[in-house]
């Protein structure tokens, strides 16, 4: 055989057609995926902040890929980027009221360029045959098996890496705190890599991944993680057992969410749980800072505080915002008043 032969038949089997008809990726871009998957969950872990790092690298370099491959670029998903549009030109015009409209700006760009990267690996993981998929989805599995094993690893050896990492001393506070961040991107992604697992191995065998994640974060401070890991189990049931009813809950969950959070942190204020002994300390102010967020609301319902304006309210009141457990906090600990504070009755709709 030739050299021109022999190249064309590697490329044929490089191309050949997936089982949905769809033509393989060329091995650059599988890697791509391979190794955005296995690094997403440990980037999470060890550095939450390098997550945006890595979902830009992973577009630029599909991008890049796909270029070279096909010389276009996939057209993103038309409702998502419509949706992610709408919400962006709000988040652009209520910076103009907030307390620092150039930062503002500039911080929607940035968020911006975050929703199109994200547009851009969804419209590109969509046009992927389905071996590449499923080769993807296997290394998200590792991923986060690897993570969860690294998280295991530092809850039981004293959290030796991240005193490392951060140069954290063995007696200053809860080293385990600064793994909340990647415990919530776990539980996250452990639902998506659940259903890889159920494809392949069946139900059973499915949920033994976010059992296993369960039994972690139990040890770790983040009771969000596991709440929300928890929620995402009851859905998932739900949307298993029937799809359509599955889309019903995590639209009503969310809608509920950015309607009754108000609601709910008002009652909470009124009932006292701000001074609630049973609470943890973190828990029971953050009554206090739900309420306070609850009254700003009240006072601009209707466009809100202005994008990031979170950040800057307690320039209104500087003498609260100084003392001990005040109520003014550098956000509001919570995404639903986060929405209603900043972009109002107008930001909800968008979101």
């Amino acid at each position: 055989m030739t050299p021109d032969a022999q190249t064309q038949t590697r490329t044929n089997d490089r191309h050949v057609a997936g089982p949905a008809g769809a033509e393989a990726a060329p091995g650059r871009l599988a890697a791509v995926f391979a190794a955005f998957a296995i690094a997403l969950p440990l980037v999470a872990i060890v550095a939450a902040q390098g997550v945006v790092v890595v979902l830009l690298a992973a577009a630029v370099l599909a991008a890049l890929a796909v270029w070279s491959w096909r010389r276009r670029l996939p057209w993103p998903d038309r409702g998502l980027a419509v949706a992610l549009g709408a919400l962006l030109v709000w988040c652009a015009a209520a910076s103009l009221w907030g307390f620092e409209p150039a930062r503002s700006l500039l911080l929607t760009l940035r968020i911006g360029a975050l929703f199109a990267a994200a547009l851009l690996l969804h419209g590109i993981v969509g046009a992927l045959d389905d071996r590449t998929r499923r080769r993807f989805g296997d290394w998200l599995v590792a991923g986060i098996v690897i993570g969860l094993g690294l998280m295991a690893a530092e809850a039981a050896f004293g959290f030796p890496l991240d005193r490392w990492l951060h140069h954290t001393p063995q007696s200053r506070g809860d080293p385990a705190v600064a793994l909340n961040r990647g415990a919530v991107a776990l539980a996250i992604l452990c639902w998506p890599a659940a259903a890889v697992l159920r494809r392949r191995f069946g139900r059973r065998v499915s949920f033994a991944l976010p059992a296993a994640a369960l039994l972690v974060l139990s040890f770790l401070s983040s009771l969000s993680a596991g709440v929300g890991l928890i929620a995402g189990g009851v859905t998932a049931l739900v949307a298993s057992l029937h799809p359509r009813a599955g889309r019903i809950v995590l639209v009503l969950a969310t809608v509920g969410a950015l309607i009754g959070s108000p609601l709910a942190a008002k009652q909470l204020y009124r009932l006292d749980w701000e001074d609630a002994g049973w609470l943890p300390s973190s828990a029971a102010h953050r009554v206090a800072i739900w309420n306070y967020t609850v009254e700003r609301i009240a006072e601009k319902p209707l466009v809100g505080w202005g994008f990031d304006a979170a950040r800057y309210m307690k320039r209104l009141d500087p003498e609260t915002a100084a003392k001990p457990n005040s109520p003014i906090a550098l956000h509001p600990h919570n995404a639903a008043l986060q929405v209603l504070l900043e972009l109002g009755i107008v930001g909800v709709l968008a979101a």
